[in-house]
């Protein structure tokens, strides 16, 4: 999922975070 991580990275960092954790 790294690149749905980095896309939501790039509009909001906590969204990426939630998904990450």
């Amino acid at each position: 999922m790294t690149a749905v991580m980095e896309t939501l990275e790039l509009g909001d960092v906590d969204q990426a975070t939630v998904l990450d954790g």
